[in-house]
């Protein structure tokens, strides 16, 4: 099933900008600088379709059922639309659109999507601060502090896109920005939860949004300090905007003052105080819904509008375990995952409606069963299965459900549904870190290297201080054989955090592929990374230490043959090695999918036990 376009506002259409060219829907024309391109309809449908999904790989299939839905479309005809496309964009040479042999077409260059009406907007003077608004008054029944959270979010969402909306000197240019954790105003009495809740809340809404770029809650967390300068971390970010506020939750009461900060000019642009008791959780929404939608919604497709106001759940109760459930998966240790899969649990047994829980719920398995904490067996991917089927039948369109799905069909094996899973929720949200990060992930199992870095650099340009996409960046460059600028990156993404496991286990990789496996051992103690440790201690030639780390290793329930087979390598046993590999083939050991690109295994390749296990696992040799 092909995915469906995002809708426009009723009486407008979009224009797309790529190159010199311009496709202009509300004309039906392509322009190249101010002079028309003629095309014919189907091939100029067939552009658009591809324009609307740049960056990403359409099949044959996918295209000709979305633009010949009741017609039978053969090989050659599709072949003459794209010459015809390509010869009115003087593409000869498919720089703009690639064809991918046995997979489809890509669209390879930027594209600028605005809209061919957009409404004027009053400008305020560039050289003035805009004014403090008034306090927002609401209905005075008495709630919780996310009940005002909730409000805040819509008005702040109203009030960020005046501001930026009068400023923009590109109108279709996507705008960055980065929300920064609320702070308490009471110094004695402060609440982490609420603190960094107000902020993903924000940010949650926000990232829905084409027409921003908004920085992660994990690459925000850290600006909890006082005496934080929002400009200096808006560079560090390189956004073009801050939000930054202050909480107070007293009693029935919710007290927070919020501004959004111009990075380039390093003033607030505009500021609002809120002070009011609590009512009903999201009744506050429905009050404001006619101001945002009379704020956005010309600037939003409709799909956009509907769901900045789409209520996640009707429990406060749920939400705030909701939160809580964030908080700790953006932390991503394994005791921290294992807290936040009960706190989504704990969310959905007060909401069985609740989607993002159930989504957050299966987002928690992979990096459980990758870290060795579950294993991967029949009862981990029922229950997994479960909240993904959950999130998708309770929202259909949800980004976050998407990249569960992708992971779930990673354990399972299904290369090519992974794959289109991961593609729809790019689709929904461009701006996804963690779907181009485990994107990256699949690619690089699969030898696709130069793919899996353009994933892991656009989630690096999304999250720039992302200790996960930094050491991404630098294991894919190692994939490539680009040894010294990977060496390069992850010690500069040190910086970061020294102690952070994949940016370690990456570096020691590298060290192992060019031959100083004593450095290795350095890298592969501080990520506790065993398999590897062993395997590097087999090749600095002390074998008592590999067979104590062997022994370890078989001490522990959780260990799998994948992991013992690769110590058995260093350790020159080869036939006990096979013998893992085939176990791990039986037990569907997850790592089992990097058995082509992994290094550690190379001495094995060629061997006709190898191979088998290789081809069973349907991974292509490159």
């Amino acid at each position: 099933m092909s995915p469906r376009s995002v809708p426009l506002p009723s009486g407008a259409l979009a224009v797309y900008r790529f190159e010199r060219f311009t496709l202009d829907l509300a004309k039906g024309c392509l322009f190249l600088d101010s002079d028309e391109v003629k095309l014919r309809p189907k091939p100029l449908e067939a552009l658009r379709y591809m324009v609307e999904r740049s960056g990403r790989i359409v099949s044959k299939d996918e295209l000709t059922s979305a633009v010949w839905p009741d017609s039978f479309v053969s090989d050659n005809s599709l072949s003459q639309v794209f010459l015809e496309i390509r010869k009115a964009l003087q593409d000869e040479d498919q720089r703009i659109i690639k064809t991918v042999s046995r997979r489809g077409y890509l669209f390879n260059v930027p594209v600028e999507r605005v809209l061919a009406h957009p409404v004027t907007t009053q400008v305020a003077a560039n050289d003035k601060p805009l004014p403090v608004l008034s306090s927002v008054k609401l209905p005075t029944r008495e709630f919780k502090w996310l009940a005002g959270g909730a409000a805040l979010l819509a008005v702040v969402i109203a009030a960020v896109f005046w501001v930026i909306a009068s400023r923009r000197s590109s109108p279709g240019a996507p705008v960055s920005m980065a929300v920064l954790p609320f702070q308490s105003l009471v110094q004695s009495e402060p609440d982490e939860f609420l603190e960094l809740g107000m902020a993903d809340a924000l940010i949650t809404r926000l990232s829905n949004l084409r027409q921003l770029i908004v920085r992660p809650t994990s690459a925000v967390r850290i600006y909890t300090d006082r005496k934080r300068d929002p400009v200096e971390i808006g560079k560090s970010l390189k956004v073009a905007y801050v939000v930054e506020g202050s909480v107070q939750q007293k009693d029935n009461h919710i007290r927070v003052s919020i501004q959004l900060i111009g990075v380039p000019e390093g003033r607030p642009l505009w500021a609002e105080r809120y002070d009011e008791p609590s009512g009903d959780i999201f009744a506050v929404q429905d009050a404001i819904s006619t101001r945002v939608a009379s704020s956005l919604a010309l600037k939003l497709t409709g799909e956009e509008a509907s769901r900045l106001q789409k209520k996640p759940t009707s429990d406060k109760q749920a939400f705030q375990l909701y939160l809580r459930g964030r908080y700790f998966w953006d932390r991503r240790t394994k005791e921290d995952l294992s807290k936040a899969l009960a706190y989504f649990n704990e969310a959905i047994r007060r909401d069985p409606q609740f989607a993002l829980a159930y989504a957050g719920a299966a987002q928690c398995y992979a990096p459980l069963i990758y870290l060795g904490v579950r294993r991967r067996d029949d009862a981990a991917i029922d229950e997994m299965r479960h909240f993904v089927g959950r999130a998708l039948e309770l929202d259909p369109d949800m980004a976050d459900a998407y990249v569960s799905q992708a992971s779930l069909r990673l354990l399972e094996w299904d290369w090519t549904g992974s794959e289109q899973s991961f593609h729809r929720a790019i689709a929904l949200n461009p701006n996804d870190t963690l779907a181009h990060l485990w994107y990256g992930f699949l690619l690089d199992g699969l030898g696709r290297q130069e793919e899996n870095l353009a994933e892991r650099r656009k989630a690096l340009e999304l999250d720039p201080l992302s200790w996960n996409a930094n050491a991404g960046v630098g294991g894919a460059l190692g994939a490539l054989g680009r040894h010294d600028e990977a060496i390069q990156h992850l010690r500069a993404a040190m910086e970061l955090n020294p102690t952070f496991y994949f940016t370690r286990q990456n570096l020691g990789k590298e060290y192992l592929t060019i031959g100083k496996p004593d450095l290795a051992v350095v890298e592969f103690q501080a990520a506790q990374d065993l398999p590897s440790l062993g395997y590097a201690y087999a090749l600095c030639g002390q074998k008592a230490e590999a067979e104590r780390v062997l022994e370890q290793m078989r001490q522990n329930p959780i260990t799998n043959s994948f992991d013992i087979a690769v110590v058995n390598v260093g350790l020159g046993r080869t036939a006990e090695a096979l013998d893992g590999l085939e176990q791990a083939y039986r037990e569907r050991v997850p790592w089992l999918m990097f058995i082509r690109v992994d290094g550690r295994l190379a001495r094995l390749r060629g061997d006709p036990r190898f191979e088998a296990v290789a081809t069973a696992m349907k991974i292509p040799k490159r």
